[in-house]
């Protein structure tokens, strides 16, 4: 079995649970209501108290900055897409594209609910031709979005729901068709792609560095790692083999002579490989070369909290490139996915710098730029009103949340190259 499908079953597992036991939410007021006051903080150590609090009374495993930040953080993104997508100037008339949004794993639909309430508030003009899709695996979240979304139904918005599993490559050709190529060919449809906290919970392939002898000396190959059921029930064990699959095989491989994410050259260099989220951008520019792409995620992630390391072998642990972090739905880290119970968070941290790089050699020779920033260097750059409203009252401090917090997340956008 391909470590990317075991990863997605386990996946399918934790996501087919109640909603609320996934993904958190904060209850006061509707999505439209700010999420903490932000501007009568008193300091890091005071917003760290209150999202403390925020965790004390919701049941699901994590709040979102979507969430926390609400609505300032979609505000801001919603005019960023505006800005650098919509809007098209020629011969001094500045034209809107028709505007159609694909959302990935949209978890509660605030982002969709908030991005749709800013385009109604300040660029009306954009939404009569707005179709948003929001692209789900889990059957439950689908639900609680359709319900979180009813008002905008009832008013007529297109939203489109797609019950979608992006780790389901039956065939990596064209495997996305249904919601990438659907609704009219139009030439003037900007597609915009939100992909918020989604790509750490994408299936990955594992691979491995293996040198060989033989007549011409001492060969390097990469081989792909699988699974194999052990003695014990629940017990799987990893195994080498010649790469053969053909999705890690073209992501692993040179692309015009520079090795993308192909492992370290010494003999037993592993690294864990995004080739689920490698594919979905492929495919997404083989079908709107101009799409914006959005991707806002964490870039590191701590070590796995072991209390009792002592009840691990050294065979227990992944020292991988990119390992992720295991999470029952008690809170407790485990040193590997191969001993971890089924119904389990894997969160992997995303490798911005070498995923940008992917992009960019897809993108080669097109008007596209892609640009990578921390996530506070982003919002600092084009948070523009919104940021006001975010910071502390406390002029000593200069303290702002939406800036200073979340240091391990990272944004990728690509855009079309300005003149």
């Amino acid at each position: 079995m391909l470590v990317r499908d075991f990863i997605r079953k386990r996946l399918g597992a934790y996501f087919a649970q109640a909603h609320e036991m996934v993904v958190g939410s904060v209850d006061r007021g509707g999505a439209l209501t700010p999420s903490i006051n932000f501007q009568t903080l008193m300091g890091r150590w005071h917003f760290q108290r209150v999202v403390s609090k925020l965790y004390e009374e919701t049941k699901g495993q994590w709040l979102t900055p979507v969430e926390l930040f609400r609505p300032h953080y979609s505000n801001i993104l919603t005019d960023y897409i505006i800005e650098h997508a919509v809007k098209n100037v020629k011969n001094g008339v500045e034209k809107c594209k028709h505007l159609h949004i694909i959302e990935l794993g949209a978890g509660r639909a605030t982002h969709a609910y908030l991005v749709i309430e800013r385009l109604r508030q300040k660029y009306p003009e954009v939404l009569p031709s707005l179709k948003y899709t929001i692209v789900e695996a889990s059957l439950s979240l689908i639900e609680l979005q359709q319900n979180i979304l009813k008002p905008l139904l009832e008013d007529d918005i297109n939203i489109k729901f797609i019950r979608r599993d992006l780790g389901m490559l039956e065939n990596d050709e064209n495997c996305y068709d249904e919601f990438l190529r659907c609704g009219d060919n139009d030439n003037d449809e900007q597609v915009v792609v939100f992909a918020l906290e989604v790509f750490d919970n994408l299936p990955h392939d594992k691979v491995v560095r293996s040198h060989s002898k033989n007549d011409n000396g001492q060969e390097s190959s990469v081989m792909q790692v699988e699974l194999v059921r052990g003695e014990e029930p629940g017990d799987y064990n990893e195994y080498l083999c010649e790469m053969k699959d053909s999705l890690i095989s073209r992501i692993c491989g040179d692309i015009e002579h520079s090795p993308v994410y192909a492992p370290g050259r010494h003999t037993g260099d592993s690294r864990w490989v995004p080739s689920v989220a490698c594919n979905f951008i492929r495919e997404l520019y083989r079908s709107h070369p101009d799409a914006l792409l959005f991707v806002a995620d964490f870039d590191w992630l701590p070590s796995p909290d072991l209390t009792s390391e002592s009840d691990y072998d050294a065979a227990d642990f992944d020292y991988s490139d990119g390992a992720p972090l295991i999470t029952d739905m008690s809170k407790r880290d485990y040193p590997s996915y191969r001993n971890a119970p089924e119904c389990c968070d894997i969160l992997f941290p995303t490798d911005f710098l070498t995923l940008s790089k992917y992009t960019r050699s897809l993108l080669r020779g097109s008007s596209q730029d892609v640009h990578v920033y921390k996530q506070g260097e982003f919002f600092q750059k084009f948070g523009g009103d919104e940021l006001t409203l975010t910071k502390s009252f406390l002029p000593l401090t200069n303290y702002n949340p939406l800036i200073e917090e979340f240091e391990n997340f990272s944004v990728m956008t690509t855009s079309k190259r300005k003149n």
